[in-house]
């Protein structure tokens, strides 16, 4: 609705909230199952909200990776559940089990087996040059 104001001057009113609702941004995907874990990650209190559907069912998502993950390390956050869902290494402190030796590690996601595999980091002393560049001469471990 346009009208003139004495002076000459054009006021367009404001739209309508109906107007407004059609031009706004879509919310996001409260239910997605990358936001239910990074509430859960957050407050573990949430988890009783998480929708059957994403946290059910045969599929692998991002949300029942990501407990399945804390089972194993509970040290990891939201951002690091996500890198190794997406393929990429973890750096993590790993106790050796039925010790307390405690050793850093990378952790990484094998989509192919579907389990969570870690290599050690060789320790080197200062001066020393890694030997062609491979983690624990190509050895792995399973968890």
């Amino acid at each position: 609705m346009d009208y003139d104001d004495k002076d000459g001057l054009l006021i367009t009113a404001s739209p309508e909230p109906a107007d407004m609702m059609n031009k706004t941004k879509p919310l996001p995907d409260w239910t997605s199952p990358e936001v239910c874990l990074e509430a859960v990650c957050k407050d573990p209190a949430l988890a009783v909200h998480v929708p059957p559907a994403v946290s059910g069912g045969s599929q692998m998502n991002i949300y029942r990776f990501g407990m399945a993950v804390r089972k194993l390390a509970p040290q990891l956050g939201f951002s690091r559940i996500r890198d190794l869902y997406n393929g990429k290494n973890v750096v993590i402190d790993y106790t050796l089990p039925g010790t307390a030796i405690t050793r850093k590690v990378h952790l990484r996601h094998n989509r192919v087996s579907n389990r969570l595999e870690y290599c050690d980091i060789p320790q080197q002393t200062p001066g020393e040059n890694r030997k062609g560049g491979r983690l624990n001469n190509g050895r792995k471990h399973q968890m």
